[in-house]
């Protein structure tokens, strides 16, 4: 069964014209037709003067038959009548590119429409020519696409969702949420993508009844691409690292601001040349906090990539332990490597976090201490040498870019009453193996240091360099303070919280629950700010998160351009507005026929007349 809907209604308020078309046939006035001998005998006075217009019988004439069907057919023009079944509800699945840069103004102006309020002055529109009865979906792209509106919503449901939308993540693949668009639009439904960019191409792209459309253009921008924050212990003083590029091909004038809180660090005007990197260094004192950097300028279009919040890092130097026992040239080598390890301090038994002891002493019962028990369980008395082949297992981190090229290894004690995991050995020799059944992470390098070359060789330091990353890797809290969207952030838990203890993520008003895990990873955070890790009121760790991605930066390539869908959708509504459209040409054509033939008529008794 089949029903009338109009896409405009607002147009039949047209029809409204024709009572007041009858209103002024009513109050016409029409003079008496006489017949006279000679226009001598007519005189001004021969017509009595009119009191005023009266209310008259209504006269049927044609003029008003012309006026009323006019005024109806452009009422129906304007409302855009269409026959759709009862139960018809086209919908339409909306796909959003959710890429930064389609919150890029148009121009300089703080208060410019950007590409993405392009995008929801689209939807509107295409709303609006389906008709009230339509349905909406919305979808935003990412690495995770979300339903932000929908399925099937109405435009009163779905308007305050498609309001608050702010496009911010960095490039990734729009596939996943055409699969999700095609899903939801079964067999009837419109998918529209809205992006800011689309290549030189006829073809479609994503599913075959997919509109396309780039709302982008060509714009200037200016971008603070890197921010790194380091923290320096011997002046207790930090350092700001950042890089900034003019993505455009003219030199770009802009100013460069830092401040923590209401202290002015930095106020600089800068220079910058096209489609170059120019690196930025400046000292801050220690105990700020949080800072935050901002890069202003005429071309800067895209205001996400210019403002930069940093957490001031609080790095824990490591504690490393040496325990008596090792001869003084066993002692000697592992005081040196030591030295040289980045920030490391040394520490009694209780309080360390690396503890390297010979390999007869016992291993200390704690789940958050590193053991490295380096030498043989006893002194051989014809100890032997090797000179490989090595077999590392290079799964674990410890041997991150270990060769042992070239390497001697001697002094090798046979495996009796230790339970080990092999990472290094050599025939049925484990040179280097895991302790297990341990609560401590437990290492034993079966090696006899003054006789071997390993010393010599580039694989002490990284082994060294390893072991004490993988250390700090398990010390409490987080060993970076300062990440980019969409980056794995892991925390670990101290050993004194409680297991049960309720951990929440902060961020302004949003709060998520966070698992009592010893390691914890964060889910990935697609949003930019300052967070915190909290533990009821107690905050266990602040961090922040910036966007940096140069290819979303990069605005010159965008563009405005179209693809329509290869296999369009065939709506089940009869739209007759171009049948109207038709019709009132016809009709004005006739009516100008018809005043012409007036016209000739009336021109032709007025010269009769005269004759």
């Amino acid at each position: 069964m089949w029903g009338l809907s109009f896409a405009n209604p607002w147009g039949l308020l047209a029809l409204l014209s024709i009572p007041v078309i009858v209103y002024l046939h009513m109050f016409h006035r029409r003079l008496p037709r006489l017949e006279i001998a000679g226009i001598h005998l007519w005189s001004a006075d021969a017509l009595p003067p009119s009191a005023g217009r009266r209310r008259e019988q209504l006269p049927l004439s044609w003029s008003l038959l012309w006026e009323l069907l006019a005024a109806l057919l452009i009422a129906l023009l304007l409302s855009q009548p269409r026959f759709t079944p009862w139960d018809y509800s086209p919908h339409l699945i909306v796909v959003l590119d959710h890429s930064a840069s389609m919150n890029a103004r148009v121009d300089s102006k703080a208060d410019s429409p950007t590409f993405a309020s392009r995008a929801r002055d689209t939807v509107e529109t295409r709303m609006a020519q389906l008709g009230r009865n339509a349905r909406l979906s919305i979808i935003r792209t990412g690495r995770r696409p979300t339903l932000i509106a929908g399925p099937q919503a109405t435009w009163d449901e779905a308007d305050d969702l498609l309001a608050a939308w702010s496009p911010q993540e960095p490039k990734h693949a729009f596939e996943p949420a055409w699969d999700l668009a095609a899903e939801l639009a079964g067999d009837a439904g419109q998918i529209l993508f809205l992006t800011d960019y689309l290549a030189q191409t006829e073809q479609p792209i994503g599913p075959k009844r997919m509109e396309t459309v780039a709302l982008g253009r060509s714009e200037p921008n200016i971008a603070i691409v890197t921010a790194n924050w380091t923290y320096q212990p011997e002046t207790s003083s930090g350092e700001i690292y950042l890089r900034l590029k003019n993505y455009s091909d003219k030199p770009s004038q802009g100013k460069l601001t830092a401040s923590s809180g209401n202290q002015q660090l930095l106020n600089n005007d800068v220079t910058l040349t096209p489609g170059e990197e120019q690196p930025v260094m400046f000292k801050v004192p220690g105990g700020l906090g949080e800072l935050s950097i901002n890069l202003t300028g005429d071309d800067d279009r895209l205001p996400i990539d210019s403002q930069v919040k940093l957490v001031e890092p609080k790095p824990k130097p490591l504690g490393v332990a040496i325990v008596s026992g090792f001869d003084d040239a066993t002692r000697e080598i592992i005081e040196k490597i030591v030295s040289l390890l980045p920030d490391v301090q040394t520490a009694n038994l209780e309080s360390a976090d690396l503890v390297i002891a010979p390999a007869s002493a016992p291993v200390s019962s704690r789940d958050d201490l590193y053991w490295l028990a380096i030498g043989p369980l006893a002194p051989a008395e014809n100890p032997s040498a090797i000179v490989g082949p090595y077999l590392l297992e290079k799964r674990n981190p410890l041997l991150d870019g270990v060769t042992l090229e070239g390497v001697i290894w001697s002094g090798i004690t046979p495996v009796v009453g230790k339970q080990v995991t092999p990472l290094i050995s050599s025939g049925t020799n484990v040179l280097l193996g895991k302790i297990f059944d341990l609560s401590t992470q437990a290492y034993w390098l079966n090696i006899d240091l003054t006789t071997s070359s390993l010393t010599e060789s580039p694989d002490w330091p990284i082994l060294f360099l390893n072991l004490a990353e993988a250390c700090r890797q398990d010390q409490p809290g987080l060993k970076r303070w300062n990440f980019r969207t969409y980056e794995r952030i892991r925390f670990t838990l101290d050993a004194a919280v409680d297991e049960n203890a309720k951990l929440r993520l902060v961020t302004g008003g949003d709060s998520r629950p966070l698992p009592s895990t010893r390691l914890i990873e964060l889910p990935l955070v697609d949003e930019t700010g300052i967070y915190e890790i909290k533990q009821d009121d107690v905050t266990l760790a602040r961090f922040a998160v910036n966007f940096f991605d140069r290819d979303e930066s990069d605005l010159l390539a965008l563009n405005t351009a179209r693809i329509e869908p290869a296999d369009p959708v065939t709506a089940e509504s009869l739209d007759l507005t171009g049948i109207y459209t038709t019709l009132i040409m016809l009709f004005l054509l006739a009516l100008l026929a018809a005043i012409i033939a007036d016209w000739a008529v009336l021109r032709r008794r007025t010269a009769s007349s005269a004759s």
